[in-house]
């Protein structure tokens, strides 16, 4: 059953991956900025994500490596909570 499904969704991806990247990037985009806007009905959303796709691909253009940036974004905000301001947590990284 499970291997029906995913001979089936691999064909389907392999048919999409046929599609021109001319047509196909627009379309994600799109998909994309209305998937954004309907989570929280918000505009300011969309172009936080418009321009957080800018940096991503300034990034990789310039041949950084996003993964390290993503994960400070993502972690210095639950370190904050959890340490504050004391200074275990400060020593602890040292």
């Amino acid at each position: 059953m499970l291997l029906r499904s995913i001979c089936r969704w691999s064909a389907i991806f392999v048919t999409v991956l046929r599609i021109p990247y001319a047509y196909l990037y627009p379309l994600i985009i799109m998909f994309c900025i209305i998937g954004v806007y309907e989570v929280k009905h918000s505009v300011v959303d969309v172009w936080i994500m418009l321009i957080m796709g800018i940096l991503g691909y300034a990034l990789r253009k310039f041949e950084f490596d996003p993964a390290p940036l993503v994960l400070g974004l993502v972690i210095s905000r639950s370190w904050n909570r959890v340490c504050g301001n004391r200074s275990s947590c400060r020593t602890a990284i040292t």
